[in-house]
């Protein structure tokens, strides 16, 4: 089941103003950016997480959770379950989800893949028992775009429709 969802340019504007207002507040409480693998400015990693969060939220019909006090490990519950989205700009990009997050997020993950530009893709979701395990821990060593390790499923993986 393959969703692209395309942002209108309200919601567009809205992302990235949303993205601004993160940086500034993560940058006043000293948070340090917490991505896996990218050198991609801060600010502009959390344009495209909250992108990929509205646009999950629009497939399930929802609006995104939204806060300013640090990272949010739920964006949005589905069925009853709630879901922590990843976003990844590259269309055969994994589910990438970094350790700290094991017993400390939702029960499940979903990934978007997708740019504002273009639109994003909604590939499939995962229980997060089933993300932390040892075969799918990715590191520097094993993964030369990881700047630090992560679980990282591949997309062949993924769990297609939403969490029941």
């Amino acid at each position: 089941m393959i969703i692209h969802v395309l942002l209108t340019l309200v919601e567009k504007s809205w992302a990235k103003q949303w993205a601004t207002a993160v940086y500034e507040a993560a940058t006043k409480k000293n948070l340090v950016d917490q991505a896996v693998n990218t050198d991609v400015h801060p600010e502009q990693l959390d344009l495209i997480g909250f992108s990929g969060e509205l646009a999950f939220a629009k497939v399930v019909n929802q609006f995104p959770m939204t806060g300013t006090d640090g990272p949010t490990p739920i964006d949005c519950t589905v069925n009853g379950i709630s879901v922590d989205v990843k976003t990844t700009d590259y269309s055969t990009g994994h589910l990438a989800v970094q350790p700290k997050y094991e017993g400390k997020s939702a029960q499940a993950f979903a990934l978007m893949t997708g740019t504002l530009a273009n639109g994003f893709v909604y590939r499939g979701w995962m229980w997060a028992d089933d993300v932390f395990q040892q075969k799918y821990l990715k590191g520097p060593n094993s993964t030369p775009s990881f700047r630090k390790p992560a679980y990282a499923v591949p997309q062949r993986d993924l769990n297609q429709g939403l969490p029941q």
